[in-house]
């Protein structure tokens, strides 16, 4: 029964998740527009590698003339990736909140480094290239704020309270603690980094560079050898 209490907290959790990527993905494919001949083959293994391998380096050459976008994008996966990791310990430490056996745990844990990929891949597409998917990031934001508000009963009298009495004995209950935290914390720090990202001129032009970029990239690379 715990056990299934669990995976049921663990897919549910990451259920935003699951279909904001899938949103992300229908709008990717319906915005993409005609595909070059050479990406509607199918590859051998072998080839594939042969393909990534050659972009990688077509990409290095083109940005070797733009250092600071090649920077600003390297920053960006790092805190990605970041964020993901708040998120992974968001979910598990959901378990200390509720009833919870070994196994229970283990399970919930494997779906949730599987639920890691997907997070990852809603934050390096709101972070990526293309600057206008970093708006989603305050769609992100006003979930993870929202889920705090209503861990907390939907009143800010509560959440003034637990603020101050809850943060106070964080070393008696730290998992506990963490557990009703971290969805805040998430919340805020996504917040931030849409601001970061939308709200400043510098930060802007960066990443109109680098989308401009990454179209030039996947307009004009085209395999050889294959």
């Amino acid at each position: 029964m715990y056990t299934f209490y669990i995976i049921v907290l663990t897919l549910e959790k990451l259920s935003f998740w699951v279909i904001l990527l899938g949103v992300i993905g229908i709008v990717q494919k319906r915005s993409q527009g005609e595909l070059p001949e050479w990406r509607k083959r199918t590859f051998t293994r072998e080839q594939q590698i042969l393909v990534n391998t050659q972009y990688r380096a077509y990409k290095e050459e083109i940005y070797k003339n733009y250092p600071e976008v090649e920077r600003f994008e390297k920053n960006k996966k790092i805190w990605a990736g970041c964020l993901t990791f708040l998120v992974f310990l968001d979910m598990v430490l959901s378990f200390s909140i509720v009833p919870a056996t070994m196994l229970g745990i283990g399970i919930g844990i494997m779906l949730c480094l599987v639920g890691c990929v997907i997070v990852f891949g809603v934050y390096m597409t709101t972070m990526g290239p293309n600057r206008k998917y970093a708006y989603i990031l305050y769609i992100i934001a006003l979930r993870q704020i929202i889920s705090f508000w209503r861990m907390m009963g939907g009143s800010l009298f509560m959440i003034l309270g637990f603020l101050k009495y809850r943060l106070e004995d964080f070393w008696d209950a730290p998992l506990q603690t963490g557990a009703l935290c971290l969805p805040l914390i998430n919340g805020v720090l996504t917040l931030l980094t849409a601001v970061w990202l939308t709200a400043f001129k510098r930060n802007r032009e960066l990443a109109q560079q680098s989308d401009e970029l990454n179209t030039q990239i996947n307009n004009d690379f085209t395999p050889m050898g294959i």
